[in-house]
């Protein structure tokens, strides 16, 4: 399975190469993302990032968690970013010097808003009503 660092999801953010880190796996979901039934823009919202709690506080169906293993593309791994702090701290020979002209802190995750997450909650709940009540037409 392939591993990316969460600097190499980030990038991929845009509505024509749409990635989303879910429970520590990457999805690419640019194919997707016309067929979300919560609209497009919940998953542009979360390109590049990591939509685990988005994801779980919507209450996926069964269904939708086996559809989402179709665009499995790899995990999540942050080896790279470890490598990079080490050779940088290995190159330099003064552990004073290392501290000070480094920062050896991971990049933050972006959190969302209680209201985006309200909105996510909504947009779902209007797809779920709206499908069955085309279905049952």
């Amino acid at each position: 399975m392939n591993k990316y660092t969460t600097e190499e999801v980030a990038v991929h953010d845009s509505a024509e190469d749409l990635w989303i880190i879910i429970h520590g796996y990457v999805y690419d979901l640019t194919s997707f993302m016309t067929e979300h039934p919560g609209g497009e823009e919940v998953l542009l919202d979360l390109a590049g990032q990591d939509g685990t709690a988005c994801f779980d506080s919507i209450g996926h169906s069964e269904e939708a968690k086996l559809l989402r293993e179709k665009y499995k593309i790899g995990e999540v791994t942050n080896e790279s970013a470890q490598t990079q702090i080490t050779s940088k701290a290995q190159s330099t020979t003064n552990a004073d010097e290392t501290d000070a002209n480094y920062d050896y802190q991971l990049p933050q995750k972006k959190e969302t808003s209680s209201i985006m997450v309200f909105l996510y909650i909504t947009i779902a709940v209007y797809a779920i009503i709206f499908f069955y009540y085309y279905e049952n037409m």
